[in-house]
């Protein structure tokens, strides 16, 4: 699990901007139900969900996801961006 702090250094009221790839414990740290107040500091620009190490690090292929398939739209974006790497 990682946070990724994109930007140059902030002074300690600053929001700094981030980008998360990890498990629900990276996650939860940037969610309002588990962290109420982490939009004071923080803007999360990219969260990369249910994806593996290996998968990361294999090759882009094009997206397979399609109307049929029924996902809801957080369903399609975590298969999709998994499969792209659009993360990086």
């Amino acid at each position: 699990m990682s946070a990724f702090y994109i930007g140059k250094d902030c002074e300690q009221n600053e929001m700094r901007t981030i980008a998360i790839l990890g498990s629900s414990a990276t996650r939860h740290n940037f969610n309002t139900i588990f962290n109420a107040n982490y939009k004071k500091k923080f803007e999360c620009v990219l969260m990369q969900n249910q994806s593996s190490i290996i998968s990361m690090a294999s090759t882009k292929r094009s997206n397979p996801v399609i109307k049929e398939d029924g996902f809801n739209k957080y369903d399609e974006e975590s298969v999709s961006t998994d499969f792209t790497k659009t993360f990086f």
